[in-house]
């Protein structure tokens, strides 16, 4: 029975010319090539993107929320954090917390999402820090979609 087996497969083999065989070689070459890129971080993280794309955002929210906050302008910065969320579908929630730990804004019920683990990524909640001069004032909270559930 393996006689007729080997038989078999080396009939097959022959009929395979020597242009398919080459162009076989090439395209394990060209996927173990690729392999080895990916294995070595050479090609782009579709989720460390992602993840860049988020710490811009919270960046600018923090810049535009310090300038706010040195202004007393609690109203605006609301009103403008309620835009972004709005705005964007990766963001589920978000909040403006003094540093003793008063919420001044919620937005989409965030006090009830923040810090809970729903078995989701850590990279889900960002605080970024709001500065009045050199002094901490508070952060701003913001709770995105996992990356690993389609948030990215």
């Amino acid at each position: 029975m393996r006689k007729k087996l080997k038989k078999r497969l080396r009939a097959m083999a022959n009929r395979i010319n020597a242009r398919s065989r080459i162009a076989i070689g090439q395209v394990f070459l060209l996927v173990g090539v690729l392999w080895l890129a990916v294995a070595m971080g050479l090609v782009p993280s579709e989720r460390q993107a992602v993840l860049t794309g988020r710490a811009k955002i919270c960046e600018a929210i923090a810049i535009y929320g310090s300038a706010f906050v040195e202004r007393g302008d609690i109203a605006d910065l609301d009103s403008s954090l309620r835009l972004v969320v709005a705005r964007n579908p990766d963001i589920v929630s978000a909040a403006l917390r003094r540093e003793n730990g008063t919420v001044l804004i919620d937005v989409n019920n965030h006090v009830s999402r923040w810090g809970k683990d729903n078995g989701e990524t850590f990279d889900s909640d960002i605080r970024v820090p709001i500065l009045v001069g050199q002094k901490n004032w508070g952060a701003i909270e913001v709770r995105f979609k996992s990356t690993e559930t389609g948030g990215g």
